[in-house]
């Protein structure tokens, strides 16, 4: 299957509602630390590296632009392995332009076991997740 090359808007697209403070904007992650006392120590343990990592990133470096943030199977619309339709507009924000790549991947991952970059492969991630939000 062939990538789209263009991961944002039409270069030098912008809006003032993109602007915004936005829970689901990657560059505002920080906002979720307010909520890590409702994880357990091993959860936590499993997430406190992944915000160091955040904050060795300096966001001002990266390109910007205003980004779509919801890539899922159920917003971007496939024929003959081409994609010819993305859906649902209501997480665009001005954000680093990578976030939108981050996000797609993120989607793609979800479900998968054993995928890149698991620390422990063969654990349903899914699974996990689901679980810690009960």
């Amino acid at each position: 299957m062939a990538w789209p090359v263009r991961i944002s808007c039409s270069p030098g697209f912008d809006h003032s509602a993109a602007h915004k403070t936005f829970y689901w904007d990657l560059r505002q992650a920080p906002m979720a630390r307010a909520h890590l006392e409702l994880l357990t120590a091993e959860r936590r343990q499993l997430v406190d590296p992944l915000f160091r990592a955040w904050d060795r990133i300096d966001w001002s470096a990266l390109p910007h632009s205003v980004v779509h943030n919801d890539a899922n199977d159920y917003n971007v619309l496939v024929r003959g392995g081409r994609v010819v339709s993305i859906l649902d507009f209501g997480d665009m924000v001005y954000s680093a332009t990578v976030c939108n790549l981050a996000v797609a991947i993120a989607y793609a991952m979800l479900g998968k076991v054993g995928r890149i970059g698991t620390r422990r492969p063969g654990v349903n991630w899914t699974a996990r997740r689901a679980s810690a939000l009960s």
